[in-house]
């Protein structure tokens, strides 16, 4: 078996690998921090190269004694303590986290690396009460591309520290101090150098202790990320095709985005991409305007913002915009209003948003559900034809007709279902034996099945068509009853049919005059002309006439007077 060791220092740390019959194992360039108090468990970071799921960590000691100055040993085997495994996760093939057990740290040792039998070098971690700490950085992360920038340090240090910028597979980049460092804090100068790729960086202190100058103690390794812009959310997510100028905040993490800093690029579904400039930007904020042309049909877009810096320029994630269909509109219906119980109608509905092959319809009759109704047509965007069976016509009252597409239903498109309603009919009533009289009927929805047609039914007899002398018209119409229809006493009917639909019969009077009182109801015989009322019911203003009949019976005479009221007349005898 050959056994190779490389060795390398930098800023006081031990890099180390070692070969076993040609297997290169793992390297650690730093651990941090590297030090804790006897017995006390502590959480680490190791950075170098060659990690791997199967890679294990231990402690082993400096020969059973704990030197607080000296150098490193590479696993000693004049030790007389065994070597404490403890577990560790790795990160990435250049970073282990782990935990130093507490319990397994009884002495000065080196933690080293296994993987895949092959072994690290030891690389020192050292008991001590006290030592140095870097507990936060005025800023963790800078987009790619920033110039230098001064980065503050806080936590606790002497006048030794030297900070160091380290990338895992890299070596690590010692910083300048911006001013003289305190015991708890620390500026330095972080070239635009280190900021001009993507990386997953750290930063620590490094501090001499002792008489040897290369027995560093290394604090906790602090996070520092170069970064892309990076878009959590949009607000609002999506709108509607066709909708006008639309502002989009886009929130996420755009540092150094700041006036003209930035960038946002549209995609829409067409492709054509268009460059929007922010009314406002922040680093975790930025608000654009879509125009208008940009969402004119539906899909998924693209939103990606670009942070623009001197001299690298870097883009965040596409986040996803959608433009939905809009649904469908429905703005008049023809034919409306329809007779009850039309057949089987085919309707023109008319609106916007239809989407042609993709959509459906349903129609609702007064009092019932929704019902599928076949599309008779290629529709258009803004007109279909649908076929409504008769046994959806039957009931009066307000349907409703609905379109669903893709984007979702319309609102109802209503239709009225109706049938002639007679409100009233003048004159209210004909006196039997009457001549043709010329009736006006009132009412509504004469003309809902076309040209309406007036039937009359005389008491006790069978229906006639009536005449009409003048062209009806939807809530009007005037006919003539014939004499011949009024000979008879009674409740006639009147009904009027439009089409399909009819108004139902409603009752019509042929009166006879009925007498209940005389006023007076006798006189001595011989006597000069009297003036009688005659009190009843029937009478007709204007045309009632009386006839007196002696107690013979014959001969009859014609009473002179008139009727006032359909109440009273009075009359000469």
């Amino acid at each position: 078996m050959t056994r190779q060791l490389k060795l390398a220092i930098l800023f006081g740390t031990l890099t180390c690998g070692v070969v076993f019959g040609g297997t290169v194992g793992p390297l650690i360039q730093v651990i941090g921090p590297n030090w804790a108090p006897l017995n006390t468990s502590r959480a680490v970071n190791i950075i170098g190269a060659g990690y791997s799921a199967t890679t294990t960590c231990d402690i082993a000691y400096f020969g059973g004694v704990a030197p607080l100055n000296g150098s490193v040993k590479d696993r000693p085997a004049a030790s007389g303590l065994p070597q404490a495994l403890f577990p560790c996760t790795s990160v990435s093939a250049n970073r282990i986290t782990a935990t130093v057990p507490g319990n397994s740290f009884t002495a000065s040792g080196a933690v080293t690396l296994q993987t895949l039998g092959a072994g690290s070098a030891g690389i020192a971690y050292n008991a001590r009460a006290t030592g140095p700490a870097l507990t936060a950085l005025s800023v963790n992360s800078k987009v790619v591309g920033s110039g230098s920038f001064v980065l503050g340090l806080t936590g606790t240090f002497d006048s030794t520290a030297q900070v160091f910028f380290l990338t895992p597979g890299s070596s690590p980049v010692q910083l300048t101090l911006f001013n003289s460092p305190t015991p708890s804090a620390l500026q330095v100068t972080v070239p635009g150098s280190l900021l001009q790729s993507l990386s997953n960086s750290f930063i620590y202190v490094v501090i001499n202790v002792g008489t040897v100058a290369s027995f560093p103690l290394v604090t906790e390794l602090l996070p520092f990320n170069v970064v892309a812009p990076s878009i959590t959310s949009l607000n609002p997510s999506s709108t509607v095709a066709g909708s006008g100028n639309t502002t989009l905040i886009l929130n996420g993490a755009f540092p150094g985005a700041n006036g003209n800093a930035a960038n946002v690029t549209f995609t829409p579904p067409s492709g054509n991409a268009v460059t929007l400039t922010p009314t406002s930007a922040t680093e975790s904020q930025l608000t654009v305007t879509i125009p208008s042309a940009s969402l004119a049909a539906s899909g998924s877009a693209g939103v990606v913002a670009n942070v623009l810096l001197t001299p690298v320029s870097s883009s965040s994630n596409s986040a996803t915009f959608t433009i939905t269909s809009p649904t469908p509109i429905i703005s008049s219906v023809t034919p409306n209003p329809i007779a009850r119980n039309a057949p089987t109608t085919v309707f023109t509905i008319n609106g916007s948003n239809f989407a042609p092959g993709s959509q459906s319809a349903t129609f609702t009759p007064p009092g019932g559900s929704a019902t599928s109704v076949s599309i008779t047509n290629a529709p258009t965007t803004g007109s279909m034809t649908v076929s409504v069976p008769s046994n959806l016509l039957t009931a009066v009252g307000t349907g409703s007709f609905r379109v669903t597409t893709t984007a979702g239903p319309s609102g109802p498109g209503d239709i009225l279902i109706a049938a002639p309603v007679i409100s009233s009919v003048t004159p209210s009533s004909v006196l039997r034996g009457a001549a043709a009289t010329s009736i006006t009927i009132a009412g509504s929805n004469f003309l809902v099945g076309g040209s309406p047609v007036v039937f009359f039914t005389p008491p006790g007899g069978s229906a006639v068509t009536l005449t009409q002398t003048v062209s009806p018209g939807n809530t009007s119409i005037t006919a003539t009853i014939p004499a011949a229809q009024m000979l008879t006493a009674g409740t006639a009917t009147i009904l009027v049919q439009s089409g399909t639909a009819d108004s139902g019969a409603v009752s019509y009077l042929i009166t006879a005059p009925v007498i209940s009182q005389l006023n007076p109801n006798s006189v001595a015989q011989n006597s000069a002309t009297t003036s009688v009322n005659i009190v009843g019911s029937g009478f007709a203003i204007g045309s009632t006439t009386a006839t007196w009949i002696p107690p013979a019976g014959s001969p009859t005479t014609p009473l002179s007077g008139s009727a006032s009221s359909t109440t009273l007349m009075t009359v000469s005898v």
